[in-house]
This record gives structure tokens, sequence and C-alpha cells, in this order.
């Protein structure tokens, strides 16, 4: 200590024949009396006799956001402009462009050295410079040569000398990324057996990456799997990056190394990302499976590229910095979102990978909020990013052992697969005569069922031709002549056009209701198969429709009457309200308007009914036993609309259903149509 001290001392001499360096003398001796004064003032003294003190809650800092304040500033104009940082852990200022002066008092405790080492733990400082009382200022930082350092370390290490009395030390501090600055007081033994287990650590750190990084590599030379190969670059890119961010490049590889040595860090984390990028594609296999996700990920990549080559172009580190962090955020995103589908499309080995990234994810998270002071400073905040890549690789290599594993089991089980198909392959071979026969004579009466099906559908779409021929013509009449009379009236300067557009679009509701009733038909044909009975309550069932009925036919009035005791009855809920619908329907268009409408629920042994009864002109005769065909209706050029389907559906929901269909009827009083359905055995609520 006392050599280094002597040394500093004699460089000191050596510059006082400058003027300039006189100038600075002078402003040393004025900044010290001032401190001191300021300090007595205070009547604040730091415990010095531990062997580490954290220092933050002894600072107070000034924002010089032009960088124009000098030591006789803050010591005297701009004193009263300190205020506390704080802060109970290291010193974050965040993202600032700002030069920042810190000052804090430092005394020898009693019984205590004088010797202490301060030490500024945080690499990316890219300025510093310590104005120790009665000492020249010490300069150095990031952007520095290791020979400014006044300590070998790989961070900023600054022998003082302390004395009874407190006293400032003013630090003035910039970066080009976050402002962190963590100050510990260390005496020296303490110091020096702390670095030696953190160089210990770091060695562990490094020396297993790098283990990772050739045992991966040794695979690929035998393997020439490409995802060993690109694991090897990812690896290496993290430990040239390690190297860098924690400052041992700085202090054992380029101590002297040019300026664009300072540029390497952000650099090196961009291409770690893009080969995260490039490892998941491969591993995940994500240009085959998720197309989308491949090729949001191949932009990202590009995007870190850009990144990686942007501080060589003049963009500055901060905003570099802020891009990789905010990206890395992002592309794990979209890694985990890639190794989700992969998982759920059945690759098992996306377990661990999943686990990987998501270790990653969190450290880079944890990292970018210490760096904008949302958490906490401490050690496993300080070190999330190492933390959460280290895990990174190991599981990153675990899952490439666990792919190789789970390839060699799906071959052994091909082969496995195949030695039993060959075995049974004899037994089909054996069978397949008799299966040929069989199928063929099946696929036979298929093809005559579907070409009897197909001249059925034939027959039912000529004769829905017939009917297009005959129903479909009044209305289209009805829209032609309307559109001619609107040119005509037009030509003539007479503006009927709401009468007009009211009859077409009468017209076209016709015309739409006969298409509805048609497209009805070929939807109760596809549910034949699919019917599904459940249990229904008639009397609320019935009541709910009927509610609806008064509001839908408004010309009629309408009646419910449901015997008491009625049971429960098994049916498909939609396909009766259909049924019932069409009922209900069909009454209405022959009941002449204003005359009531009767819904009746009632029993008969095991079975239960629901009855429509109209007053209307009732049914001939001669045309009760074909109602219920398709496209019949008893009177084609009346004045009823429809197809002659409704009561069809009914009759073949009924059947679905295994329940019969009654009609009476009286010529001049009206028609009463009940559906007994099967019952439940349940009886249901009077309520």
């Amino acid at each position: 200590m006392n050599i280094r001290e002597n040394k500093n001392r004699m460089r000191f001499f050596s510059i006082l024949s400058a003027p300039r360096a006189r100038r600075l003398l002078a402003y040393l001796l004025a900044g010290a009396a001032l401190a001191a004064a300021a300090v007595a003032n205070a009547g604040s003294a730091l415990p010095a006799d531990a062997s580490q003190v954290d220092l933050a809650r002894f600072v107070e800092f000034i924002e010089d956001a032009e960088g124009k304040l000098t030591l006789v500033d803050v010591t005297g104009e701009a004193a009263s402009r300190f205020r506390p940082v704080a802060a109970k852990g290291n010193i974050n200022l965040s993202y600032s462009r700002s030069t920042f002066w810190l000052r804090f008092p430092l005394a020898k405790g009693d019984g205590a050295g004088e010797q202490r080492l301060l030490e500024v733990a945080f690499f990316k400082l890219s300025h510093l410079a310590l104005y120790a009382p009665d000492r020249p200022p010490v300069v150095t930082g990031q952007s520095y040569p290791a020979s400014s350092r006044a300590w070998p370390h790989r961070f900023y290490v600054f022998p003082v000398t302390l004395t009874d009395e407190p006293r400032y030390y003013y630090l003035q501090v910039r970066s080009q990324e976050a402002m962190i600055v963590p100050l510990t007081l260390w005496e020296p033994a303490a110091f020096a057996a702390h670095t030696e287990k953190a160089y210990l650590a770091l060695a562990l750190y490094l020396g297993a990456l790098l283990a990772l990084m050739i045992y991966n590599f040794l695979i690929f030379t035998s393997l020439r799997e490409r995802s060993f190969l690109i694991y090897t670059l990812l690896a290496g890119c993290w430990v040239l990056a390690a190297l860098t961010n924690n400052g041992i490049g700085r202090q054992f590889l380029w101590p002297d190394g040019p300026s664009w040595v300072n540029l390497l860090p952000i650099s090196l984390l961009s291409l770690k990302a893009v080969f995260d990028i490039f490892f998941s594609q491969s591993f995940l296999q994500t240009s085959a499976q998720q197309p989308k996700l491949h090729s949001a990920l191949s932009l990202a990549a590009f995007i870190f590229l850009l990144v990686a080559v942007a501080p060589f172009l003049g963009v500055s580190a901060r905003a570099t910095a802020q891009a990789v962090a905010l990206g890395t955020i992002v592309s794990c995103g979209l890694i985990i979102a890639a190794g989700i589908q992969a998982l759920r499309a059945g690759n098992m080995s996306a377990r661990i990978f999943l686990l990987a990234f998501g270790v990653l994810w969190m450290g880079t998270i944890a990292a970018g909020m210490r760096k904008f002071d949302w958490l906490p400073a401490s050690a496993l905040t300080g070190y999330a990013l190492q933390i959460g890549t280290a895990i990174q690789m190991i599981l990153l290599s675990f899952a490439l052992a666990e792919r190789i594993r789970l390839e060699r089991d799906a071959k052994e089980a091909a082969q496995a697969e195949v030695i039993s198909t060959r075995q049974s392959l004899l037994e089909t071979l054996l069978q397949s005569e008799i299966q040929l026969e069989k199928t063929v004579a099946e696929r036979t009466a298929e093809l005559k069922k579907s070409l009897k099906n197909e001249q059925n559908i034939l027959e039912r779409y000529i004769r829905f031709g017939s009917l297009i021929s005959h129903e479909f013509r009044n209305p289209l009449a009805i829209i032609k002549s309307q559109l001619v009379l609107i040119e005509k009236e037009k030509q003539h300067g007479v503006d009927h056009v709401e009468r007009r557009l009211s009859a077409i679009s009468g017209a076209a509701k016709r015309l739409g209701s006969l298409f509805e009733e048609w497209l009805q038909s070929d939807r109760i044909r596809q549910q034949a198969q699919e019917i599904a009975p459940v249990p229904l309550d008639l009397k609320p069932w019935l009541a709910e429709i009927l509610a609806d009925c008064r509001v839908c036919y408004a010309t009629h009035s309408f009646e419910l009457r449901v015997s008491s005791g009625l049971p429960v009855v098994l049916a498909d809920e939609s396909l009766l309200r259909i049924a019932l619908l069409n009922l209900v329907d069909n009454a209405t268009k022959y009941a002449p308007a204003g005359t009531e409408i009767t819904i009746e629920a009632i029993t008969r042994g095991n079975m239960a009914g629901i009855a429509v009864i109209d007053r209307g002109p009732g049914i001939p005769p001669e045309h009760r036993n074909d109602i219920f065909a398709a496209y019949f209706r008893s009177d084609p050029n009346g004045t009823a609309e429809g197809l002659g389907l409704g009561l069809a559906f009914v009759k073949k929901i009924v059947d679905m259903h295994h329940g019969e269909i009654e009609l009476q009827s009286d010529m001049g009083k009206g028609s009463r149509i009940c559906i007994w359905l099967p019952c439940s055995g349940k009886a249901q609520s009077d309520e």
C-alpha cells in the first residue's frame, strides 16, 4: 500500500510544473477547504471501522444534465443542490445521459486503520473521476484503458486514506447504459478475500460454460447435427459477452485495447440472441410445423443482427442496450410460444427447452427491471442475466440429450413395429380374400342405395322446379311490374317509390319464406340420424312457444289447455319445436284472421299428445290421406302461402320419435291435428 501511495505522490508532483496542473491544484485545495467546512457543519461521521461498509445511505448527488459542472462548482455554489440518494442497496439512477456528482463523508473509526479501498462494482460506467481530499483526481472508466485504474481489478477500486475527522469525497460518473453505482468501502484484507472468492466463482462459471461449449462441439463433429453447432456458437457468444460485461476482458485480455472494444458487449449479446433464435428454429423445426412463428422469429433474428452492427455505425450504446433488453424479452416470448405449440404437438423434448428459455426470460426481465430501478439491487438481481443464461445453457444441453434419447427410443419402437407388422402380414393376407369379397358386396349395396337416393333427389328437384314455375311466378311478376311502374312514374315526375318498394318488399318476403321452407326440409333430413331425446316438461315449454306465437301471429288469438298430471315426454326439443310451429303456421294460413288457435296437451295411456285446433274451413275427406305427403296442397291455386312441406315435416319428426299423428276435421268448422309421443314415466309439476 505504501509503495502505491508513493508512486501516486511522485506522479502527482511530477506534473505540478504545468500551468494547468497548478490551476487544478488550486481548485483541489479550494474544494478540500469547502468540503471540510461542509462536513464540519453537517456533523456526520462514517463508522469506517467495519471490514465492509455499504455507502449508499451516506451518498448525496447532483444531476449535471449539461455536463459542465466542475469540482469548484459542486463544492461551492452548486453544493446546495446535493440531495440524498435514499438507497438501501446499490445506487441506481436508471438510464440517463446526464453526468452525476456524488459525495459522501468518510472518517476513520476509533481504533481502526486509515487505509481503505473504495470499490465501484459496476463495469459499464464509461467515466469515473474520484476527487479525494488532498489528492489529485483519479479518472478511469470503461472508455479508458486498464492502466488508468488505481488498483488492478475488474471493477473500479480506489485506495483512500481516512482521517479522524469526516471529509467529503466526490465522485463524477457518466454512463452510456444504466447508471448503477454500487459503492462499498473495504478493509484491504477483507477486500482481498472477497476478490479471491469472486474471481474463483467467475472462473468456475466461465469454465463450466466453456466445458459445455466444447462438449457440444465434439458431439457436432460426430453427429453433424446442426443444433449442436448452433449451441456451440451460442455458448461462445455468451462466454465472450460475459468476459466483456464483467470486466475480465478489459483486465486480462485487452487491457489497452482500441475504443471499439467497448462496443463488443452489446454486439455479442445481440449475436447470442440471434443464435438463441436459430437454435430454437432448428430444435423445434418451426419452418415445417409452425411457419408463422418461424417467420416472426426470423424477423427478430434479422433485427438483432442490425442491433449487433448498430454500435459500430454510431448508434448510442444506451439505445442499443435498451433495444437488446426489449428484443430479448419479445423474442423469448415468441420462442416460448413456439415451444408450447411443439409440446402440444407431441414434441416431449420441448419440456426441458421451455424450462430453459423460461428461466432465461425471467432472468432477462429481472436484469432489465433492476436497470430501470424497478427491482431492488441485490446479488440475485445483479447477476440475474448471468444466472439465467447459465441455467439456460445447462438445460439446453439436457434438452439436446433428451431429444437424442427420444429419437433413439422412437427408432427402436419403429423397428419393433416393423417386426410385428411383418409377423401379422401373413395373417392379414390369408384373410384378405374373404374380406375383399365382403367389402365388394357391401360396396355394391351402398352404390345401389346411393343410386336410388340420387334418383329420389333428382325427382324431388324436378318437382321443386315445377313448384318454382308456379309459386315463384306471381312474386317475380309483382317485382318486375313495380320496377316498370317506378321507371314510368319517374319519367312523369310522380313519386310513389315508397308504395312500390313496399310491394317489392312483400314479394321478396314471399320468395324468402318459400326458400326457407324448402331448406328446412333438408335440415330435418340431415338431423334424422342425430335425434337426441331428453325428458321434456310440456307445460312450461308450451307456454313459452305460445308466447312466441302471440308475437309472430298477431292476427289470431291463442289458448293453451294442459291436462293435470301430464307426464314428462321423451323428445328432441329442437325438432319438436319445428313440428309444433309448422302445425301452428298451417293453422294460421287457413283459419280466418281474428279466430282462435287452441294448443292442447293431453294423455292417453303411456303417450302424451299435443294438439293444434283451428277454426278454418276444414280439410276435404278426399285429401286427408295425402296432406302429410311432401309438396301436397289441397288447393294449389289458393292464396295460402307455402310449398306443401310443413305437414310433411311434422310427419317425419313424429316418425323419428316413434310417435303417432292423428287428424280430425269437420268441413266449415276447422281441423284438429294431434301428435302423440312416448312418455318418460315421470309426472310433471302442476305449478
